[in-house]
């Protein structure tokens, strides 16, 4: 990484955020972080991967109102919780509508979206299989 991209930088490198064996994370302070970041959203939302050791992967996504993630699939056991606002989780089955406290868990390769009614924080997790 060139020192020009190192100044750029809007959080610290994946390997020095991800390092640590122990973590306790306070979500709505990250979201808050996540919303004040020195860029634009892209396509409505903001993420940043807060965990990863093996086959999990915690994502945390700070929504704004009316945006949304695309249809899209996982190699693993998805669940979507919803941190603040509420979201709509679409599969080809159903749509769940998710308020704080909610949780949706997906098996393996189910194609899901998931629309911020508003303004909104979600937790990914992903176990892959």
């Amino acid at each position: 990484m060139t020192m020009k991209e190192e100044e750029n930088r809007l959080r610290p490198p994946a390997a020095e955020r991800l390092a640590a064996d122990e973590e306790c994370f306070d979500l709505p302070v990250l979201a808050e972080e996540l919303r004040e970041e020195d860029h634009s959203a892209v396509r409505g939302h903001r993420q940043m991967t807060i965990f990863k050791k093996g086959p999990v992967t915690m994502v945390l996504f700070a929504f704004d109102a009316d945006s949304e993630l695309k249809e899209h699939a996982a190699n693993g056991i998805v669940t979507i919780q919803c941190v603040a606002g509420s979201l709509m989780v679409g599969t080809a089955q159903d749509e769940y509508e998710l308020h704080a406290g909610q949780v949706v868990a997906l098996a393996p390769k189910i194609r899901h979206n998931v629309k911020a009614l508003k303004r909104s924080t979600m937790l990914l997790t992903v176990h892959r299989a």
